[in-house]
């Protein structure tokens, strides 16, 4: 079972995006935001058949505002979007593990970490694009929230990264 390589809560997701059109909104919107505090819930589970094992973080309106934000400006962008990130069907969470998963792997995930406190606090100061790419996922871009991202200051496009897919 494979974790996934960026903690990270996926605001939206689809088929794929236009990078010019999505740096463009996203960067003043992003400028206009200030970092806020997201809390965690517990273990959960999206079922079916390929499961998927995640850390719920609780929807507060300040999350959901977010959120709104986000796909309003994304939107325009994406291309085949995933109805299941839609405002009415969000369901914030971190995803642990997916992909290679199975009922009998997810069943002893839960069983080890059944013990372990998942009520954390943490600060959510960035948004990132995150794709697929060959051999797994790979962060494109990150900006900071509340800050002009890194290479737009000039006209230019923001900072990219690229990490391999870790096992």
């Amino acid at each position: 079972m494979h974790g996934t390589p960026f903690p990270h809560f996926s605001y939206h997701v689809a088929n794929c995006y236009d990078s010019a059109d999505l740096d463009r909104a996203l960067a003043p919107l992003i400028a206009d935001m200030a970092p806020l505090r997201a809390r965690t819930g517990g273990l959960g589970v999206f079922s079916g058949a390929a499961p998927v094992l995640f850390v719920a973080v609780v929807r507060t309106a300040e999350l959901s505002a977010l959120h709104r934000m986000v796909t309003a400006a994304v939107t325009p962008a994406a291309h085949g979007p995933v109805a299941y990130y839609e405002p009415e069907q969000w369901i914030p969470h971190i995803t642990l593990a997916m992909g290679d998963t199975d009922a009998e792997r997810v069943a002893a995930a839960m069983r080890l970490l059944a013990d372990r406190d998942f009520t954390w606090e943490v600060e959510v100061d960035t948004l990132a694009w995150i794709a697929e790419a060959p051999g797994g996922q790979a962060l494109r871009t990150r900006w900071q929230l509340g800050a002009r991202p890194r290479g737009l200051a000039g006209g230019g496009r923001p900072d990219t990264e690229r990490r391999p897919r870790r096992a």
